[in-house]
């Protein structure tokens, strides 16, 4: 063998032997991807809306997306790590991560189930009213003119959204018991309270509310003027 062969492979031996080895010590030691690899998808599935827009946007078909059970699910063999759902996802709760899944034997889809929605809160029933005005009732006196009552705290109630029954109940609890009505009202005529004219089908109207000009004609129609 040439001398210079033997030179050149023994500094090469010697090179080795002081130098660290090329390749990488996986599995013993993780391995540090660069900072914008192209891994694979995570999803953060509570803020998930099950849009649908991320399994529209993927080629491949690799996202699954079911509204009905509350579904999200992802082929890994079928997904390219584009980042196309990632973009666009109008939640932004897709991400494309470093680090690559670990091998499987078997082609298969991973499902995430998204949390169901809290139920709504219960109408207020009817029967509230009442309880409420014998709550202001007892924190102060209420006043009633015509069908509008105005209680303590300067909140008002229209009475004539109640049935009379109601209507009486509620009188009873603030300590307004309905007086008699008047001569002209039990005589099928209208009446006339401050600004408040009462009608003999029960109902009420706020003249305070019309001009001038219109509270003339409402009150020559009604005989009140």
């Amino acid at each position: 063998m040439p001398k210079t062969r033997i030179m050149a492979f023994t500094w090469s031996t010697l090179k080795n032997l002081f130098s660290k080895p090329a390749t990488k010590n996986y599995p013993a030691e993780p391995i540090r991807y660069p900072e914008r690899s192209r891994g694979h998808i995570e999803i953060d599935i509570e803020d998930c809306i099950s849009c649908s827009m991320c399994a529209r946007s993927c080629p491949t078909g690799a996202i699954t997306v079911d509204r009905k059970e509350l579904t999200w699910a992802i082929n890994r063999f079928d997904c390219l790590a584009c980042g196309y759902c990632v973009i666009k996802c109008p939640k932004k709760c897709l991400h494309l991560v470093p680090g690559y899944q670990t091998p499987e034997g078997e082609k298969k889809e991973v499902s995430f189930q998204r949390p169901a929605p809290a139920p709504k809160p219960a109408a207020a029933a009817p029967s509230a009213a009442p309880k409420a005005a014998g709550a202001a009732a007892a924190a102060g006196k209420a006043t009633l003119k015509g069908d509008i009552v105005t209680m303590a705290n300067g909140r008002t109630m229209d009475l004539s959204k109640f049935p009379a029954e109601k209507k009486a109940e509620i009188l009873k609890k603030l300590g307004l018991d309905a007086a008699p009505a008047p001569k002209a009202e039990a005589e099928g005529k209208a009446v006339l309270d401050g600004d408040i004219v009462r009608l003999p089908n029960g109902k009420t109207m706020d003249l305070s509310k019309l001009p001038e000009a219109n509270r003339e004609k409402v009150l020559q129609k009604l005989g009140l003027k």
